[in-house]
């Protein structure tokens, strides 16, 4: 690879408020699962291997980001708001958000037909909880434009 690809390769970007926030409260739910009565040690282990390898990544990142000139910089932030990259990111959110719906519907109905009736409700409620933020997210951004 030459010197001028893998520079376009490695470059940063900056971590938005909400990975961050993301990243920052998975720690304190590994903890959580580790110090209570309620121990589930893989809900323990991914929180904080989530959580502070996510921290790690968003600071190489962010130090990658800061190495650059500030022409490279403004050019890594023109392509993130790209109108061709925003629409591929909003259609491969929106994908990722109807195979999830199927997934929990299809977990639903294997729980529910098991006799889960337990986990058949959590998948029910997070598949309620799905379509009321979607649609609050709806009417917010309608609002905007």
């Amino acid at each position: 690879m030459s010197g001028e690809n893998q520079k376009k390769r490695l470059k940063g970007r900056k971590p938005s408020g909400w990975e961050v926030g993301f990243y920052l409260i998975c720690i304190p739910i590994g903890i959580f699962f580790s110090n209570s009565r309620h121990y589930v040690a893989i809900l323990s282990t991914v929180g904080i291997g989530l959580g502070i390898g996510g921290l790690i990544g968003l600071c190489a990142s962010f130090a990658a980001y800061s190495r650059l000139t500030p022409e490279e910089q403004r050019e890594v932030d023109r392509a993130k708001k790209d109108e061709r990259n925003v629409m591929i990111r909003q259609k491969a959110s929106a994908l990722t958000q109807n195979i999830l719906l199927v997934t929990l519907t299809v977990l639903a109905l294997v729980f529910e037909i098991l006799n889960y009736g337990d986990l058949s409700k959590l998948c029910a409620y997070l598949i309620l909880w799905m379509g009321i933020t979607n649609l609050i997210a709806f009417h917010l951004f309608r609002r905007r434009i």
